[in-house]
């Protein structure tokens, strides 16, 4: 086991070994498990870790493996560091909360988080082995661990939704395919379209279409243009195709639309 001390943090690194916490009364732990994990018990009951997990450790909480773990890190921070971020463990992943609807202390990481986890913990241990340590850079890392694995466990696919939203505001006019949006989400296309699905949307392909028509619309009434114009502003080099795709999808012509529009 690797420990660094910086003040009141620690950073503790794990390879193919057994592992045992003991939380007390003032301490914090958040534990990374990038891989399947056999035999862990969070305060003597058995937690089920399939795949990719984060455990958070309120105080007093223990936690320790039966069975020799291949890779662990771990982030200590006392208590009154980061109120807020504080809260929202006891409140969401406080492993002595079993009953009602109150959730346990581990939180798988989804495919498209777990990349962006990972690289908060990257920077975290660079920055206890870099000569230069800055305990509010490492704090703000911790926060935004913590707010990642908030936001996944309160809104679930709704992220990947909002996500794929925001994407789409920004890239309508260069990005057309669903896997293209799905690439830079790290998810693959069927598994951001069973998201959709799940939460009675529209497919994503849908909502691409629609959003690159309204586009369309907004430029054939507010612009003097012309319909080859707007296509390549769109990002369709063949006009005949960005032709066939409006009136297919609308009924009747660009030119026929701002047309009518206009008249009335």
């Amino acid at each position: 086991m690797l420990t660094y001390n910086k003040g009141k943090l620690k950073y503790r690194i794990f390879n193919d070994e057994e592992v045992s916490i003991l939380n007390d009364d003032s301490s914090f732990s958040i534990v990374l498990l990038p891989r399947k994990t056999p035999d862990l018990y969070v305060n003597f009951e058995l937690v089920n870790v399939e795949k990719s997990n984060i455990i958070f450790l309120s105080p007093g909480d223990t936690l320790v493996a039966k069975s020799r773990i291949q890779e662990c890190r771990i982030i200590i921070f006392e208590k009154g560091s980061m109120c807020t971020s504080e809260n929202l463990i006891y409140l969401l992943f406080n492993a002595t909360l079993r009953e009602g609807k109150a959730p346990n202390a581990t939180h798988s990481l989804r495919k498209s988080n777990k990349h962006i986890v990972l690289e908060y913990f990257s920077r975290i241990e660079a920055a206890f082995v870099s000569e230069e340590f800055k305990e509010v850079i490492v704090l703000s890392h911790i926060n935004n661990i913590i707010y990642e694995c908030v936001y996944n466990t309160l809104f679930g696919d709704h992220k990947d939704i909002i996500d794929f939203s925001i994407l789409l505001n920004s890239n309508y006019s260069k990005k057309h395919l669903v896997s293209q949006y799905a690439d830079i989400l790290r998810l693959p296309p069927k598994e951001l379209l069973r998201a959709f699905k799940r939460r009675g949307f529209d497919k994503p392909s849908e909502i691409i279409k629609d959003r690159i028509l309204l586009e369309v619309k907004k430029l054939l009434i507010n612009t003097d243009l012309d319909v080859k114009e707007i296509g390549e502003k769109l990002g369709f080099e063949d006009s005949a195709y960005f032709s066939r795709f409006f009136k297919k999808n609308t009924g009747e012509t660009a030119l026929e639309f701002r047309k009518r529009y206009l008249q009335s």
